[in-house]
């Protein structure tokens, strides 16, 4: 009977301790209008994300504004990575002229601690992982390190 019930309690820490909801990176790129308190000359900044499906891909196209410019980054989402494809200050008028090939990874599956890549010369490894929360550790081909910090 012993041996039963610390089959038993052992089974429930087990399944108390492992995640029920495997994370995906998708999970951290999602559509969403915040505004924020801050920015430039303290004037408050808004960034408006929206997901687009063209010819079977997803991208989620994030446009920052505030008082003096309006910055626009396009992430191309897949199941394994993420891809920044594009950077400026000019609005993407076609999707279809990004090549998904060329993008930087800025987040790569499995999200699990100690998961490294390169990309575009850049090298990343994912240092914490918790259930709302990613930090990767981004670290530049000049050997600066910047923590970069995903959130659900």
């Amino acid at each position: 009977m012993k041996i039963k019930l610390a089959i038993f309690i052992g089974s429930l820490f087990f399944l108390g301790c492992t995640n029920t909801h495997k994370l995906k990176v998708e999970d951290f790129f999602i559509e969403n209008n915040q505004t924020y308190a801050g920015g430039f000359e303290n004037a408050n900044y808004r960034i408006d994300s929206n997901i687009i499906e063209l010819d079977g891909k997803k991208f989620l196209v994030e446009n920052t504004i505030d008082t003096a410019t309006t910055v626009q980054r396009v992430y191309y989402l897949n199941n394994e990575e993420i891809l920044l494809l594009f950077t400026g200050e000019a609005q993407v008028a076609d999707l279809s002229t990004l090549d998904i090939n060329s993008g930087e990874i800025v987040l790569k599956a499995p999200l699990i601690v100690g998961k490294t890549w390169i990309s575009n010369g850049n090298t990343y490894e994912i240092i914490s992982v918790v259930e709302d929360e990613i930090q990767v550790k981004k670290t530049f081909k000049s050997g600066i390190e910047k923590i970069v910090i995903f959130k659900k």
